[in-house]
């Protein structure tokens, strides 16, 4: 099943970061539309305000804006990074199943 999600590179965690997530998660299998938004800063100079109507309604449409940020805030899955000792695998299994929950 095709999931789509509405993407905010670098809303948070730098852009390279949210490249490298997007690449563990396809290579995990996890079938995905990427539905990719600016916010903050970067929206407020190309769009005029820092959360764009297009991108709120990707999010509404979508209802899976931020799996990764639900995995990181929740503390579920913590990598050597972050103090913890999961795997990478841990880590994207558990976005997966945070994006197949919703």
């Amino acid at each position: 099943m095709k999931h789509s999600i509405t993407l905010v590179p670098g809303d948070g965690i730098g852009p390279e970061v949210t490249a490298a997530v997007v690449t563990v998660l396809e290579h995990a299998g996890l079938d995905v539309e990427w539905d990719s938004h600016l916010a903050g800063a970067a929206a407020l100079e190309r769009h005029g305000e820092t959360l764009p109507a297009p991108l709120l309604d990707s999010i509404r449409k979508n209802k899976v804006a931020c799996a990764l940020g639900h995995v990181l805030s929740e503390g579920r899955v913590r990598t050597l990074d972050l103090g913890g000792s999961a795997t990478t695998t841990a880590f994207a299994d558990a976005i997966v199943e945070q994006v197949t929950a919703a």
